[in-house]
């Protein structure tokens, strides 16, 4: 799914926790590859989802669980990864 994550967004998802033992991912519409991650408990994390040299496959890497790490930081931590 994706969605213009901003902090009225993530709110309403950490009230929308996962099935149990399940999670789901929320992509970002303005900026490709970072998203975030919601458990089962409502635990947000967000992630970034890179191609590494020679792999078929994207690999995804944590940037910082919410509201910890705010989300205009999270989103300059995702530039500088995927660059």
């Amino acid at each position: 799914m994706k969605a213009n994550l901003t902090d009225r967004t993530l709110g309403a998802l950490k009230k929308k926790p996962a099935d149990p033992g399940a999670r789901y991912d929320v992509w970002d519409a303005s900026q490709p590859g970072f998203g975030v991650r919601i458990n089962d408990k409502g635990r947000c994390v967000f992630i970034v989802a890179k191609r590494l040299a020679g792999g078929k496959n994207p690999s995804r890497f944590t940037v910082g669980e919410y509201p910890a790490v705010s989300l205009a930081e999270a989103r300059r931590k995702a530039r500088s990864l995927v660059d």
